[in-house]
């Protein structure tokens, strides 16, 4: 899977590559205006119709080896028939992170943004390199061959670094999220045995699971990557300081959100259908009815789009466009409430409201959460409906999964990561912060990460080891 993907867009670069030079050349020859711009249609055709076939290619092996079942099982129901044979096809590990790596490459060197690689090996090493081929981040061409094609040289302070950072990944991974694994279980498991307010806990922790499992993950690429010295690009940047829904999916998983705004959002803004409708719908009902049109359509189309890369299931669908339509209503009514603040001369930026704003975006994110993990749209909405009608005593809370020993280890370990992140949005970086202490408190906070993380931490035989987007 891995070598055709690779091999396809390795040929279609090279070809892309070469249209741009004789495209070039053919403009540097042609001084008249309307030659010039005639010479671009004509290449810009023969570009298009070359990326067009590389990324259908590439995108085939993805749909037929994740959405087959899901294309057949809903076709049945449509049709009312169950004589279509649902198909289980075993997906390659990482396929969805080394697709949109790939498709992101020819992207760029359609639009000139980088030089097609004419070593298929070279190649090969930016497509397949192991580090972050599970679970990203997605790479930028531009950004990871020069580091991978130049002479390395071993450097203490990249170990140290490197190393220190795999210690923190590992924590969040087996101290917290690991940790937290058995509660949210054993409650998405049976959901129809709880109440609104497990439900909601459980999902509260699911939220903090998520985040601690997935970001530990990137912590150890990154780690083990600058052991290298290779420097990939950050994926977190505290999610859960931001204080609307478009904030935090540019703090979150930043490189697939990145990914989506460049390659899709940006491309079906700025197409002719859209810039043909937003004229219409300005010229019929007003500018802000055209900048709401031209906004909405994308932004729905790229959250559907997001739930369905995250899974082939509905529920993930729901999920994509419950975050969509949360950034939709952003969009629409932001104008509205700056004018709003303006007249009512109350300073919403100070540290009480921030608080709120923060709290607000961290439920609505949980919230939508339980669409992602309910595993089907049914039991999602009957856990909204628990959440939203059925709350009550927690009961029995603390017996699921976890004893009370474990959920002190829990809150433990869930402090020092807030006190890090805290640390981290305050001074940029928590490594500036650690290597300006004394050493005998760096050795402190290494010697407690690891002795922590193999005393109270999650692992071993029997154990849900695995990442959670490894999945995806």
């Amino acid at each position: 899977y891995l070598l055709f993907s690779a091999v396809v867009s390795f040929f279609a670069g090279k070809k892309l590559q070469k249209i741009n030079t004789e495209m070039n050349m053919a403009l540097k020859e042609q001084a008249d205006k309307q030659e010039r711009k005639e010479i671009k249609a004509t290449y810009s055709k023969t570009k298009k119709k070359v990326l067009t076939l590389g990324i259908a290619l590439v995108l085939l092996e993805l749909v037929v080896v994740k959405y087959t079942s899901f294309v057949l099982r809903n076709a049945g129901l449509v049709l009312g028939t169950d004589s279509f044979d649902v198909i289980n096809i075993i997906a390659p590990l990482g396929c969805s992170f080394y697709t949109f790596a790939i498709i992101g490459y020819m992207a760029d060197v359609y639009r000139n943004k980088a030089t097609a690689q004419t070593n298929i090996l070279k190649y090969l090493l930016f497509v397949s390199y192991f580090p972050q081929i599970i679970q990203g981040p997605i790479p930028r061409f531009s950004n990871l061959s020069p580091q991978l094609f130049t002479e390395k040289k071993f450097d203490v302070v990249s170990l140290k670094n490197g190393a220190l950072r795999i210690l923190w990944g590992v924590f969040k991974k087996l101290a917290v999220a690991q940790v937290i694994s058995p509660v949210v279980d054993t409650v998405y498991s049976n959901n129809s045995e709880y109440n609104g307010t497990i439900i909601l806990m459980a999902t509260l922790l699911y939220s903090i699971q998520m985040y601690a499992d997935f970001s530990g993950y990137v912590d150890i690429v990154l780690g083990a990557s600058e052991i290298f010295g290779i420097k990939l690009q950050e994926n977190f940047n505290q999610p859960y300081f931001a204080k609307t829904i478009p904030e935090f999916w540019r703090r979150w998983h930043m490189s697939l959100s990145s990914w989506f705004r460049e390659y899709v959002f940006y491309a079906m803004s700025s197409s002719k259908a859209m810039l043909k409708l937003n004229k219409k719908t300005r010229k019929r009902f007003g500018n802000e009815a055209g900048r709401i049109i031209s906004v909405i359509i994308p932004v729905l189309s790229v959250w559907m789009l997001t739930g369905l890369w995250h899974g082939a299931a509905w529920h993930y669908v729901l999920w994509g466009l419950f975050h969509g339509n949360l950034i939709m209503l952003s969009i629409i009514f932001s104008p509205y409430f700056k004018k709003a603040e303006q007249k009512s001369k109350i300073n919403f930026n100070n540290g009480f409201f921030n608080f709120l704003k923060i709290l607000r975006t961290f439920l609505l994110c949980t919230l939508g959460r339980i669409f992602f993990r309910a595993g089907n749209v049914k039991y999602a909405f009957s856990m909204f409906y628990k959440v939203f009608f059925d709350m009550g005593y927690p009961k029995g809370f603390l017996s699921l999964g976890l004893n009370q020993r474990e959920y002190i280890v829990l809150a433990t370990a869930g402090i020092l990561m807030l006190a890090c992140s805290i640390i981290r949005e305050k001074n940029g970086s928590f490594r500036e912060w650690y290597w300006q202490r004394k050493i005998i408190v760096r050795w402190a906070i290494v010697l407690f990460l690891i002795l922590f993380t193999i005393l109270f931490g999650s692992y071993g035989p029997g154990e849900t080891s695995s990442f959670i987007y490894e999945q995806f």
